[in-house]
């Protein structure tokens, strides 16, 4: 009595069926957790470190605080001050700083300001000098 069967003598094939699934189920799985933005959804132009040229210096600085607070060129105002003094400069760009933790939906509510003015919102990252010689962030 036989409690194993022998095997056949032709090689068993593999079912690509269930291989074609798990790929499947891997790319949906990829898909699903990359980001869903695309990438130039929010552009973000970064001032060139290490002091710039006087054109850099000549731009205006718009700092955003943690707690909705603001400072135009080191000074502290309002949100209605600052669109005032855009639409009165009217610059081609504006350097941003913000402190660490300033919420990314105050960032982005500013640069989608500056863009509807049609002006380039250049992000420069904390602890870099500005044009008046100080280090940007929680200082400020």
């Amino acid at each position: 009595m036989r409690l194993v069967e022998s095997r056949p003598g032709r090689p068993v094939l593999i079912r690509i069926t269930p291989l074609i699934d798990v790929v499947f189920i891997l790319l949906i799985f990829f898909m699903l957790t990359s980001r869903l933005t695309p990438l130039g959804a929010v552009e973000v132009s970064s001032a060139a470190p290490g002091g710039g040229s006087s054109a850099e210096n000549d731009k205006p600085n718009l700092h955003l605080q943690a707690q909705d607070g603001l400072r135009w060129n080191g000074e502290p105002a309002t949100r209605p001050e600052v669109l005032a003094r855009l639409d009165q400069l009217r610059p081609e760009a504006v350097v941003i700083s913000t402190d660490p933790d300033t919420p990314l939906t105050q960032f982005t509510r500013w640069q989608g300001l500056l863009s509807a003015r049609g002006i380039i919102g250049q992000w420069r990252k904390n602890g870099e000098a500005g044009p008046d010689g100080q280090a940007t962030g929680a200082g400020l």
